[in-house]
């Protein structure tokens, strides 16, 4: 441990001992700004926690059609209110819609056709297609 002498003032050079030296002689917004990057230096590590380990799983959302196999989709073609809601995007309107539309001009012979129920336009065809299945046509 060595010592620095200015004036009438003597210094202590090793890091531990200088730590509590300088926590006292900073002014309030000098310790609020360590306090601060002390906060932002948590979070980040928090966040990269999170991304590392939690983050990481596949949002459904994120997954293509491939990974989805016939029997976790909707068949549109007969498909009850209740299980047309499951559908991501698809509420009790839309819900009714589609099976009023299925009851008036008979069973979707292709997917594309759900774009003929009001309110279905490709934008919301294209959210929900990943979802949706036809079947076996009878």
């Amino acid at each position: 441990m060595s010592r620095v002498k200015f004036g009438q003032t003597t210094y202590v050079t090793s890091f531990h001992k200088l730590w509590p030296h300088l926590m006292f002689s900073l002014n309030s917004q000098e310790k609020k700004v360590l306090i601060f990057i002390a906060i932002a230096a948590l979070i980040g590590i928090g966040l990269k926690f999170y991304q590392k380990h939690i983050g990481s799983t596949p949002k459904i959302s994120d997954l293509n059609t491939a990974t989805y196999n016939q029997a976790s989709k909707i068949n549109i073609n007969t498909a009850s209110e209740e299980d047309l809601i499951k559908i991501p995007g698809i509420g009790p309107e839309f819900a009714s819609r589609i099976i009023e539309y299925r009851q008036t001009q008979g069973p979707f012979s292709d997917i594309e056709d759900l774009k003929k129920v009001k309110g279905i336009g490709e934008k919301k065809f294209e959210a929900i297609k990943e979802f949706i299945t036809l079947g076996e046509l009878k």
